[in-house]
């Protein structure tokens, strides 16, 4: 009987640590998402620029690439070009870097939006992109550019 027992109770344990175990491999895993979605909704989503007198919401998403131009940034993006009053290296700071890459001291240019890589006739690096821009990339950014692109 008391060989029954203690199986019995050796039974129970193991069958709570499983529990325990499933309950922590949950706890885990939420923790998990929730870091992510925290990841993710740090970077910027959309960007107010002015046109025109009015200031406009632009979905990140839809931006090719953003050009240095004094104090200011132009912006290009499928809906035509808008000016916000930044500096490269703070909105580079915003930008998610998976989907951004910083190409020039000057540009930064959306990854989806590369549609080929060339050299100019003087050997530089240029991305071809697909709206038509060409961009060149620095010697800085040269290697960076290439790991990122694959190239």
């Amino acid at each position: 009987m008391a060989i029954a027992v203690d199986r019995a109770r050796r039974s129970l344990e193991t069958r709570d640590a499983g529990e325990r175990i499933a309950e922590l491999r949950g706890a885990l895993t939420s923790l998990q998402i929730e870091d992510e979605a925290r990841e993710q909704s740090r970077y910027e989503k959309h960007l107010w620029v002015s046109s025109r007198g009015h200031v406009t919401r632009v979905p990140v998403s839809e931006v090719r690439w953003f050009q240095a131009e004094g104090d200011y940034v132009v912006v290009h993006a499928e809906g035509g070009d808008y000016l916000i009053h930044d500096s490269l290296r703070d909105l580079e700071s915003r930008l998610d870097p998976e989907k951004f890459l910083r190409v020039h001291r000057s540009a930064i240019v959306a990854t989806h939006s590369v549609a080929g890589v060339g050299r100019t006739e003087f050997g530089v690096l240029q991305l071809r992109l697909v709206d038509g821009s060409a961009v060149s990339v620095s010697r800085t950014y040269k290697k960076a550019t290439r790991a990122a692109l694959g190239i």
